[in-house]
């Protein structure tokens, strides 16, 4: 249990990235994870287009 009295599988991590669209332009793009996940960068890039 965590100091916040919650196990960490409760806990949500949000991650902001700057994406770039195919045509160039900068978007945003928020990540959710849950509590031990990782995210894995290399394959969100992939997923995006990037």
């Amino acid at each position: 249990m965590s100091q916040a009295g919650v196990t960490r599988e409760v806990i949500v991590k949000s991650l902001g990235f700057e994406a770039t669209t195919s045509d160039g332009v900068a978007a945003p793009l928020l990540v959710l994870a849950s509590g031990p996940n990782r995210v894995n960068t290399a394959a969100l890039g992939a997923d995006s287009g990037r």
